[in-house]
């Protein structure tokens, strides 16, 4: 009975210690917040610019005609910092063409009519070097047998017919492999001639709101005749569907098209910054338009820009 009472007031003394404990915590927190803390929350951080994703067309028909495509810009546009790092407006501007017989045809040439002559050539090229290494040998005997006065006639007119055969072997050779030459080449000049031919057929020509000026996007005008290069749609792989597609994609703050007025040189465009006392269109918050056009029997465009809005500070 003694041992219970002395363990119930053990365990009474330990219950006793522990309230101890906790009401010191209690009093020391209490202290510290009655003397104030020092530690402030941080100002509220500005919202962080975010980005829109607008689709302005998807495989709209163009076929020379124009599309119109309209949008607003919400608030300003992020600033551009660094050029050529900083795109505050991305525009992503795909092109899809049917392609046509000059397209089919400059194909053709590089894909079967160049190849058809690559193993003729390398067969040629053995037989004139087998041809050569024979008649090497050939005047080697000849010239040896001339210079023997023992050497037999039969015989040196014998190696004189052979070598004279083996020459007539070699121009034939020769004359298969200039022919295969030129063939080749003239296929080139054709291959090379379609390349400008559609290369200029097939023009994607983007306008900005009211402004007049029609920009060809990667582009130059390539002689006086303002024949477009550069842009190279018909370049584009053949799709399931039999169209080419090439997407074009522009950093609209910086971005290069082939000017009028310099044969052979882009004109780079701005069209995020909007500049003061300047009359021309800017993405500024408001409702804008690209008009954009595809030259050819068929073809589609698909459009969808991207922008980047600037912070805003609480």
């Amino acid at each position: 009975m003694k041992q219970l009472q002395s363990h119930i007031a053990c365990d009474g003394a330990r219950r006793l210690d522990v309230l101890g404990l906790i009401s010191l915590m209690l009093l020391s927190m209490l202290v510290i917040w009655s003397c104030g803390d020092e530690r402030t929350e941080p100002p509220t951080a500005p919202d962080p610019g975010y980005t829109r994703t607008i689709v302005l067309a998807q495989d709209a028909v163009s076929n020379g005609q124009e599309v119109t495509m309209t949008f607003t810009v919400d608030s300003e546009l992020a600033p551009v910092t660094l050029p050529g790092v900083d795109q505050p407006a991305r525009l992503y501007l795909t092109a899809y063409i049917r392609p046509d017989d000059d397209i089919l045809w400059r194909e053709s040439i590089i894909d079967d009519s160049i190849p058809a002559w690559e193993d003729p050539v390398l067969e040629y090229q053995i037989a004139i070097e087998e041809t050569e290494t024979d008649i090497e040998a050939l005047t080697a005997l000849v010239d040896s047998c001339e210079a023997n006065p023992e050497c037999p006639g039969d015989s040196l007119t014998e190696l004189q017919t052979a070598l004279a055969d083996a020459e007539a072997v070699l121009t034939a050779w020769q004359d298969s492999l200039a022919a295969a030459n030129a063939d080749t080449t003239r296929l080139g000049l054709v291959r090379d001639s379609l390349a400008v031919v559609v290369d200029d057929r097939f023009r994607l020509a983007l306008k900005f709101d009211d402004d007049p000026f029609l920009a060809y996007p990667n582009a130059i005008y390539a002689d006086e005749d303002y024949a477009l290069s550069g842009q190279a749609i018909y370049l584009a792989a053949t799709g399931a569907n039999e169209l080419k597609g090439k997407t074009f994609s522009l950093d609209l703050a910086q971005f290069n098209a082939a000017d009028v007025n310099n044969m052979g040189r882009p004109i780079e465009l701005n069209w995020t910054t909007c500049f003061s006392g300047v009359d021309r269109p800017c993405l500024s918050p408001g409702s804008h338009s690209f008009t954009v056009s595809l030259t050819g029997n068929e073809t589609y465009v698909s459009a969808v820009l991207v922008l980047v809005y600037a912070e805003e500070v609480q």
